[in-house]
């Protein structure tokens, strides 16, 4: 399923899209997945995105605990409803017409940022409850100075809404 992976040093100051960009320049394919460090991938996860990204453009995974009691298919961009950043799927085609990911913020609302703009482009997203990740929630942030987390999380709410 996966070709063997290759490793990478970027020497730029961490922003996730930015990440993310550089991941999707660096590597051409069919389909992309962008993932977070902090999830559990559950059996056959990965096929429900493939099958699902046939009829949509961009895709995320359910999170059971964040998802409580969900099934079926939820078209839409509500972050953490429909759209979850730590994990989602979109076909070439949609990321051509996409472009980069906005890299105005450097973490927190990097999601918010790219559900606006797949909207903007008129790109299809939605959940789909039979693919399963656990999202952990911030295990590396966790362990940071509590000064470099309100840098990424809290302050980034700010930058987002002046835009």
């Amino acid at each position: 399923m996966f070709e063997r992976c290759k490793t990478y040093n970027y020497d730029f100051p961490f922003n996730y899209n930015r990440c993310l960009n550089f991941g999707y320049q660096i590597a051409p394919s069919d389909i992309y997945v962008f993932c977070n460090n902090d999830l559990n991938f559950q059996e056959d996860w990965l096929f429900y995105l493939e099958e699902a990204l046939q009829h949509y453009d961009s895709v995320s995974p359910m999170c059971p605990i964040a998802h409580k009691n969900k099934t079926g298919v939820y078209e839409g961009y509500g972050i953490g409803k429909e759209f979850s950043g730590w994990c989602y799927a979109m076909t070439d085609k949609a990321m051509k017409k996409l472009g980069l990911f906005p890299e105005f913020v450097n973490f927190w609302y990097s999601d918010n940022a790219t559900a606006d703009k797949l909207r903007e482009k008129g790109l299809k997203h939605a959940l789909i409850c039979n693919s399963v990740v656990v999202h952990l929630g911030s295990q590396t942030l966790k362990k940071m100075p509590r000064i470099e987390q309100y840098k990424l999380t809290v302050k980034q709410k700010e930058i987002y809404k002046s835009k």
